[in-house]
């Protein structure tokens, strides 16, 4: 409730600070759009702090009610590429996709597969080193019924002993908040739910000297989509 009570005026903020930003350059001194740029990404924290809480509630209430469309899994995976890219250039970090020729069209619902893949990326590109690669690959199981998807990056290994509660909600590797200080601990939980909820599976493996891999799968039809 308090959640849903704080989205619109957070919204508000961020939306009149974006349009204090578009006025003409001499109505506002530079120091003062920097201080509205401030007030703009805190907001969009604020507001995806948000977003994150209200969907895990609904998670662990088991309230989302799927719908399930035909998705172009390269399509997608291409298009979260290009919103993600400035962001690993800034790092001066390259991203390889590598993919098959001939891509299935997936019954899935898109709308979660989506923040999932926005997460995995996300934290890849976060916690990948500095003028590092990213590689996203996308290939068949064996039994050609699920995409697996695998985003690697070299960046700090993830220790042994923090595997079984990287899922957690809240649950934060020591030390992640150095690279990440507005983390909250939920990306992670919300893409293996969202995996799941497509019938799909999550895993992590990491090692010194290779980098860190998140794999999952992607069903070609989701378990419940005939259902929906």
């Amino acid at each position: 409730s308090v959640s849903h009570q704080l989205r619109s005026p957070l919204t508000s903020i961020k939306f009149i600070a974006e349009e204090m930003l578009d006025e003409k350059s001499g109505a506002l001194t530079e120091v003062q759009r920097h201080k509205l740029r401030l007030i703009r990404e805190s907001g969009e924290r604020a507001l995806n702090l948000i977003n994150d809480m209200l969907d895990v509630s609904k998670m662990v209430a088991k309230e989302i009610k799927p719908v399930f469309d035909m998705c172009d899994i390269r399509e997608t995976i291409d298009g979260l590429i290009e919103m993600l890219k400035p962001i690993a250039m800034a790092k001066n970090q390259k991203i390889f996709f590598r993919v098959p020729d001939d891509v299935h069209i997936v019954k899935i619902c898109n709308e979660y597969l989506v923040r999932a893949f926005q997460n995995v990326f996300d934290n890849a590109i976060t916690y990948g080193n500095e003028g590092s690669d990213i590689s996203i690959t996308l290939g068949e199981n064996k039994e050609h019924t699920s995409y697996i998807v695998s985003v690697h990056n070299f960046g700090p290994v993830i220790p042994e002993e923090e595997m079984p509660k990287i899922f957690d909600k809240f649950h934060r590797v020591p030390g992640s908040e150095k690279i990440k200080p507005t983390g909250t601990g939920l990306g992670l939980f919300i893409a293996k739910s969202a995996i799941e909820l497509n019938g799909g599976k999550i895993w992590i493996e990491s090692e010194e000297g290779k980098g860190t891999t998140v794999y999952f799968t992607v069903p070609f039809k989701a378990p419940n989509a005939d259902k929906a």
